[in-house]
């Protein structure tokens, strides 16, 4: 295994299918039971950054969310520490400073605009950045908003004229609000080609798996769990676990799967139900899941309510 390898992370936001996801996935691993812990993007890349679920972070609601725990770590700060030159292409710092933490770099190709970045933009500045830091250990994030296809292809055909990619771990995420997504893990040499992982993954779930893999310690205010060694001994992984998700709307809807059962539920800030849609499920288990979805939902964000007033206080 390489000692220290490259890390490039990169999110679309994209709904539909992507080839170039699809390219990635036939050169490495894919996942197909990855969900998002929480929409809209703010909260997705919050939780993919702190390896922390979106309740947690308090980013439940329109404008909620703004400082960053007591507890919480951001997971560049963990690369750089480890030495790694760190650097994202975003422009959500504009909104909630933290994102920047742990950034030795952070490029806003469009701010001198003031509106988010077009996929050509960020590649405009990521293609060269790479190629002037090629020979030091990096951990990069790049976040693409919309269709991002040919850019994706193009950061990744990059990649393989610089001769990174032997040393770097691709994670490569496609989301769309809290709806099942695509997770592609693409590091040659370590992931072999075609590579199926049945395990249900989360977004928060990816920052331990990646220090893991990097051979870093996850920080203990992360919720995620490491699916690294899961997939390296082909073992089953939280199989029957329920997964919970969030999306702050408005209106603010939360998620739950379970098996095969799939729960989308409109909650009202007093606790009571608004809408529910329910898949795979009968009326009767659909109730049992909507009551299990409630407690965890008062449970969680009752530990936030507790954690803003010791944020007051500080």
């Amino acid at each position: 295994m390489t000692e220290k390898p490259n890390i490039l992370v990169i999110v679309s936001e994209a709904g539909e299918s992507i080839p170039a996801l699809d390219a990635l996935g036939s050169a490495g691993l894919r996942a197909d039971e990855f969900y998002p812990s929480g929409a809209p993007a703010g909260a997705n890349w919050g939780s993919l950054l702190t390896g922390m679920h979106p309740v947690r972070l308090g980013m439940v609601s329109e404008g909620e969310g703004m400082e960053l725990p007591l507890d919480a770590s951001v997971i560049a700060e963990s690369f750089l520490s480890a030495g790694y030159t760190t650097c994202t292409f975003d422009h959500l710092r504009r909104r909630w400073h933290w994102f920047g933490t742990g950034f030795e770099y952070y490029i806003d190709p469009g701010v001198r605009l003031g509106n988010a970045p077009a996929a050509a933009e960020i590649n405009a500045r990521a293609i060269p950045w790479l190629r002037a830091h090629r020979d030091e250990p990096l951990f990069v994030c790049v976040r693409y908003g919309g269709e991002s296809g040919p850019a994706i292809a193009q950061l990744v055909s990059a990649l393989d004229d610089l001769r990174l990619s032997q040393a770097t771990l691709v994670a490569a995420l496609r989301t769309s609000g809290l709806g099942k997504g695509e997770l592609i893990l693409r590091w040659p040499g370590e992931i072999p080609a075609g590579t199926k992982f049945a395990g249900r993954i989360q977004t928060h779930d990816l920052a331990p798996a990646l220090l893991e893999a990097a051979g870093l310690n996850a920080p203990a205010s992360m919720d995620g769990r490491s699916f690294w060694k899961a997939w390296l001994a082909g073992a089953a992984w939280r199989e029957s676990e329920p997964l919970y998700g969030v999306d702050c709307g408005p209106p603010q809807t939360w998620s739950m799967i379970a098996g095969q059962s799939a729960l989308l539920a409109t909650i009202g800030a007093d606790g009571n139900l608004r809408q529910k849609s329910a898949a795979g499920v009968d009326p009767q288990m659909a109730g049992s899941m909507l009551a299990q979805l409630k407690a965890w939902r008062k449970e969680r964000l009752e530990e936030w309510a507790r954690m803003a007033e010791s944020l007051e206080e500080v």
